[in-house]
């Protein structure tokens, strides 16, 4: 069978692949190589095709296991060849080096040839190497890894010395020489000189001067700090953790001590680079092994064979023919050679020999063991701290039983909160290797399993964050080794605890990481066992992608994990103890949510347990503690009561008594002030809203009516507009709970509305939408919208009220809804009123030292425009609809479709799509085709629809302009946007324009349509920045890029008006980069070929030759000089004498001088030489009144 694989849709490939399917492809790339090939294209190509062949079997290497002999003998006879060009043959070395990057460097290790022969040409190939080539390091690469396996060969490397030359020497020194570069060539290097540095004869020759002159260089290397002494420092102490890793013990123990003490006496160890940290870790452990038999303990356990398939076969019946006696006298090995977990549990092989508890263990393997314990297992860099971990499960492995306990009560002697982060994460990641190679024994596991429990869950607060999601994190591995280490049997009595352990964390824990480690530690656990509560049943539940959203697991797998019963108090528990007074904020929010859910599960325990401990809470001194009992006191009444309980059932009069007291007992601790007021007061709102809906507030109580009023009005006129949300949002529930007080608050909500502060107007304006309709009677509904709409209107008064108009528009959209649903008869009226309103909404532009603050209005306008036409639909109230109006409106909408403004464009967008599927746009001129439109990008899948609402959306906008009713405004918008400040929007407008243009050229009517339309936008938008500063910018790119060439036709007026629009414009215009703008639309129109445009704008350039502005004068001659040198039409009449001096006085003069008299000077001459008149000044005018219109002061 075989798989077609999708190159350009390589999406979950990784389980799918069955052979390496690109052999015959492969072979033909290498045959390419073995001609030669030079052509860096074709290399190039080659090169891409093949990594991205490769790295479809990164997650399974193993594929290519078959064809890799091949490969590497093709590959390598290329590389060797010297006959071949050296670009081939540095390629052949690129394509192994890919190979062994997929494949792993120690399986490719025994498909390379080692003959004596191979020595020298290997050697001299890498001699030629330059090592600041830093496009080929990977042929030095592959030639190290070669010959790493070339120097076993089984004779003596004095037999290979030359005539005074030693081979010996000359592989050493080019290996020392590539420690110290940068690229990965160091590292073959290292692992090069281990091997070849444990020889017997080059230990015998070498070994110590080696060590020496290692010593030696990283003292004289890390007393500087460039980057070529950090990589040789790096490498050094790789090189030397290889040899001691490779190298025979009888052979490396005499030297181990000394160059322990000479590389602890750098202080390596200490210094501030992880990796120097890391690899003196890696090193001090491999010394002290050294010291130490290799040798396997038998005090260890042995549960079995690691394999869950060999497991669970009865004894003798192991596939394959072997018994499962020899099958358990195998002896697996870890990655790092050492002899790791017997697999047999009863008989012993004749390698394992205990160690003898009188044998004499070395001084060093104890100061080794002391700077694993108190250092590097300690340390502030996880990798530093997991390779120390690693060294203690290696050492500890060859130690006697009374030892390794002392390591095992060291480690756990760690859990204390005295101790940092870091040392928890250390000590759990040993315990893990110590668990993992059965070096913890059962006997210690009543000591382990609660220490795994408490690390579990520990997190320390630091500041505004917490630190121990690392911690949590090893100690899911911890728990994760525990079931792979231990039988069935052993475990039994732990089950249950470590079940409870884990289920909290994947349900509650903050980090998603440590949620999903926790769920593979739970499953690995009822794999390996099958022993723990309802397994099968919560692993179904909270799998990999589940437990990926935080409130998922709390509001929803909480609950459902909660109805098992051997889970159900520890959740509760939890929740109510650990995560209601947490230091996040939104896990107190989650916990309260998660509360109210567990009630369905078993309401009397929260009731007698729980409650009563939430509302004692209510009122303590710690932030976090007041605000998560609040909002779970809340929750839970709410919930309780939802599940049938009564008040009286809930609350005993004790509590009563706390809950009604609650905010005098807040005022009176100080603790309604302040930041922490702030962050208190929406959940105490909150708290008053579900507490109202619950009916426990009594309503005949005048005294807590009135307090609890008093209490939300000032959360209404809070500065902060959570606080005033949350203090609207619970006014609805607290008028219906207490009626009576429904004159009090129209009372102050008039004179909110009415009031100068604007945080305090946009609270009452945002609460008028949050009352019932019973408050709104006809005359107080009329006052209440006369407010809103003098609010929205914008002028010089209101313009500073930006949230005000926004919560007015919402406001007036609900009570119009409310009254719509009710079918009252002041809809009528109303409806005028509202689109006033939303007419208004939609032309704030007011903008302040925050920015477009008149943003959110229009937004807010088109969002209500959309909802209060689908309510008058809902209401069959159409006939009442002012259609003048609501066209309009939609024409107001269609402006904004092309703003500047993301989120503006977005909410238009989504308002059109509203009315496009509640079949409204029908309604609309030209509605039909609107539709079809709107409709298109309706049709679109979500992502898309996201995607277009970017400035891509534009594309969307040109068949719009073909519709004459709104062709005018959408010319507004897009105008703004073509000279806009973003590239993208430039581009993107320009394309918009340009597909327009194309469509209408043959059309003279719409061309003459859309060109008046544009040039009206000119005229009726005079003296508005806003707009016209845009327009101009973009009228001149429009005209740079020949867009109007294919709408103008030769005996139209449109250049001869926009050149009027445009002198009467350059008139009493202070604005520097509005004048610009203008030089540059008067030099686009000078290369018009109407000749009465031509010496128009020739005229006005000449003109701001003399401007007062001398970075002015500059751009007019530099757009002047360009002109007459791309079109020599311009001086055709002149003598070659005239042209010459004309643009040499463009050229040469100092235009951008403070000199104007001169500069006018210069340009009158320019003048005379074409045949023009001098410009003159403009007299100014006596009188006040022409003083004030006077023309510009340019001469």
């Amino acid at each position: 069978m075989t798989v077609q694989i999708d190159l350009d849709n390589p999406i979950g490939l990784g389980c799918a692949l069955e052979a390496f399917m690109e052999v015959d492809e492969v072979n033909h790339m290498i045959a390419t190589l073995c001609k030669g090939e030079t052509n860096a294209t074709v290399l190039e190509n080659l090169v891409q095709r093949f990594v991205t062949i490769v790295d479809y079997y990164q997650e399974q290497p193993h594929l290519l296991d078959r064809t890799l002999p091949q490969f590497f003998k093709s590959l390598l006879d290329v590389g060797v060849n010297r006959n071949l060009p050296a670009v081939s043959r540095h390629h052949a070395f690129r394509f192994m080096y890919y190979l062994t990057k997929t494949r792993g460097y120690k399986n490719v290790l025994r498909l390379l040839p080692h003959e004596v022969a191979d020595l020298p040409i290997a050697l001299e190939i890498l001699l030629e190497q330059d090592e600041k080539d830093m496009e080929n390091w990977e042929s030095r690469y592959m030639l190290f890894i070669w010959l790493s396996v070339i120097v076993l060969i089984p004779f003596e490397m004095s037999r290979f010395d030359g005539t005074g030359s030693s081979i010996s020497k000359q592989l050493l020194d080019v290996g020392y020489k590539y420690l110290a570069v940068s690229d990965a060539t160091r590292d073959a290097a290292a692992f090069f000189l281990s091997k070849f540095t444990t020889r017997p004869d080059i230990v015998k020759k070498y070994l110590g001067e080696f060590l020496d002159q290692s010593v030696i260089r990283l003292k004289n290397e890390i007393e500087t700090t460039t980057y070529a002494n950090t990589f040789l420092v790096i490498s050094v102490l790789r090189c030397l953790s290889l040899i001691f890793k490779h190298g025979k013990r009888d052979e490396l123990v005499g030297f181990a001590s000394l160059l322990y003490h000479n590389i602890k006496d750098l202080d390596l160890h200490n210094d501030k680079n992880v990796l120097y940290r890391k690899g003196c870790c890696k090193l001090f452990h491999r010394l002290g092994l050294v010291h130490m038999k290799t040798k396997v303990v038998t005090w260890r356990y042995k549960k079995g064979a690691r394999s869950l398939n060999v497991n669970s076969l009865t004894p003798g019946t192991v596939s394959g023919g072997i018994s499962s006696g020899s099958l358990e006298n195998k002896i697996e090995k870890d990655g790092s050679g050492d002899h790791v977990v017997p697999n047999s549990e009863e008989s012993t092989t004749s390698e394992e020999v205990d160690v003898d508890c009188d044998e004499e263990i070395a001084d060093e393997v104890e100061m080794v063991l002391n700077d694993l314990l108190s250092a590097f297992l300690r340390d502030p860099d996880t990798t530093v701290r997991w390779s120390a971990a690693k060294s203690i499960g290696r050492i500890t492995a060859r130690l006697p039983l009374d030892l390794a306990n002392d390591i095992i009560d060291t480690v756990l002697g760690n859990f204390d909160n005295n101790e940092s982060e870091h040392t928890w994460n250390g000590s759990c990641l040993a315990l893990a290797e110590l668990a993992r190679r059965g070096l913890i024994l059962p006997e210690r596991l009543p000591e382990l399993v609660p220490v795994v429990g408490k690390s579990l869950q520990y997190e320390v607060q630091r500041g505004f964050l917490s630190v121990g999601s690392g911690v949590r994190d090893a100690a899911c591995f911890v728990a994760w080794a525990l079931p792979r280490t231990f039988s069935k049997s052993v475990m039994l009595p732990f089950v249950e605890k470590i079940a409870s352990d884990l289920v909290l964390v994947i349900l509650f824990d903050r980090e998603v990481n440590c949620r999903r480690a926790a769920s593979a530690a739970f499953q690995e656990n009822v794999g390996r066992h099958g022993k723990l509560p309802y397994g099968i049943e919560i692993l179904t539940l909270a799998d990999y992608n589940s437990v990926g959203r935080r409130s998922d697991c709390y509001v929803k797998l909480s609950v459902e994990i909660a109805k098992f019963s051997n889970y159900e108090r520890s959740i509760i528990d939890h929740v109510a103890q650990k995560r209601v007074n947490h230091w996040d904020e939104g896990i107190r929010i989650l916990a309260a949510d998660a509360l109210a859910g567990l009630c369905s599960v078993n309401s009397k325990y929260i009731l007698d347990s729980i409650f009563p401990t939430l509302v004692k809470n209510m009122t303590r001194n710690e932030l976090h503690f007041r605000y998560g009992s609040i909002k779970s006191t809340a929750s839970v009444l709410l919930s309780l009561y939802s599940l049938g309980f009564s008040a009286k059932e809930i609350v005993s009069d004790g509590l009563r008594a706390k809950m009604n007291g609650l905010i005098p007992t807040l005022e009176k601790n100080n603790f309604l002030k302040g930041l922490g007021g702030e962050t208190i007061k929406p959940v105490v709102c909150g708290f008053i809203s579900k507490v109202c809906e619950t009916n426990f507030f009594d309503s005949e109580n005048q005294d807590l009516q009135s307090t609890l009023l008093n209490f939300l009005i000032s959360c209404v006129k809070h500065k902060k507009e959570e606080v005033q949300s949350a203090g609207a949002n619970a006014m609805l529930q607290f008028v219906s709970r207490f009626p009576a007080c429904k004159s009090e608050i129209s009372k102050l909500l008039l004179e909110g509305l009415e009031c100068n502060d604007g945080s305090e107007r946009a609270g009452f304006t945002l609460l008028a939408g949050h009352l019932p309709n019973c408050v709104f009677t006809p005359d107080y509904l009329a006052t209440v919208i006369s407010n809103f709409l003098k609010l929205i209107e914008t002028t010089l008064a209101t313009s500073v009220y930006a949230a005000a108009r926004v919560n007015a528009l919402n406001s007036l959209t609900y009570l119009f809804t409310l009254k719509c649903e009710s079918k009252d008869p002041c809809v009528e009226q109303m409806l005028q009123t509202i689109f006033d309103a939303i007419y208004f909404g939609m032309q704030d532009y007011s903008v302040n030292e925050r920015g477009n603050i008149g943003a959110k209005t229009r937004e807010a306008a088109m969002l209500n425009f959309a909802s209060c036409l689908v309510a008058v639909a809902k209401s069959d109230c159409q006939q009442f609809l002012p259609s003048e109006k609501i066209n309009k409106c939609l024409c107001l909408v269609m402006t904004q479709i092309s703003s500047r403004i993301d989120s503006v464009r977005e909410q238009c967008l989504s308002c059109l799509t509203v009315l496009y599927s509640h079949k409204l746009l029908l309604h609309f001129k030209e509605g039909s085709k609107l539709e079809e439109i709107v409709g298109e990008f309706a049709s679109l899948p979500e992502e898309e629809r996201e995607n277009y609402c970017s400035i891509k959306m534009l594309r969307f906008v040109y068949p719009m302009l073909h519709l004459n009713t709104y062709t005018y405004h959408i010319l507004i918008g897009l105008t703004s946007c073509i000279g806009g400040l973003t590239e993208s929007f430039c581009r993107e407008t320009l394309a918009a324009f340009n597909s327009y243009a194309q469509m209408i050229s043959n059309d003279p009517e719409k061309c003459s349509l859309f060109l008046n339309a544009y040039l009206q936008v000119f005229e009726d938008n005079r003296g508005n920045d806003r707009i016209i500063t845009p327009f101009l910018e973009g009228t001149a790119l429009l005209l740079q890029s020949g867009i109007f060439d294919a709408v103008h036709a030769e005996d139209s007026d449109f250049g001869e008006r926009l050149v009027s629009y445009l002198d009467a414009e350059t008139r009493n215009c202070p604005a520097y980069y509005k004048l610009v703008f203008l030089v540059n639309l008067f030099s686009a129109l000078l290369l018009s070929s109407n000749s009465k445009i031509h010496r128009t704008c020739l005229k006005k350039l000449l003109v701001f030759l003399g401007h007062q502005y001398p970075r002015l004068r500059k751009h007019a001659a530099s757009q002047l000089f360009e002109n007459i040198l791309i079109c020599p039409e311009l001086t055709m009449e002149l003598s070659d004498e005239d042209q010459e001096r004309i643009q040499t006085l463009l050229s040469d003069f100092e235009w951008g001088s403070e000199d104007t008299k001169k500069a006018r000077e210069t340009r009158n001459e320019i003048s005379v030489l074409l045949g023009l008149p001098v410009p003159t000044p403009i007299a100014k005018k006596t009188n006040a009144a022409a003083t004030a219109a006077t023309s510009n002061a340019t001469a």
